[in-house]
């Protein structure tokens, strides 16, 4: 079995601003946006990022 993406999930007070600090400050993007929940990836990391409450 080889892991191709793996995923850490923050629970946040502020989906948007940890979102956004996140984009500002490590360049990640936004894959999409729901209510509470704001997946980010990064092809040379390894890993998604979503920052949820």
């Amino acid at each position: 079995m080889k892991i191709t993406v793996s995923a850490l999930s923050l629970n946040v007070e502020d989906v948007k601003a940890s979102a956004n600090f996140v984009k500002q400050y490590f360049g990640f993007s936004e894959e999409m946006s729901t209510e509470g929940l704001v997946p980010l990836s990064r092809p040379d990391v390894g890993f998604n990022l979503i920052p949820e409450n």
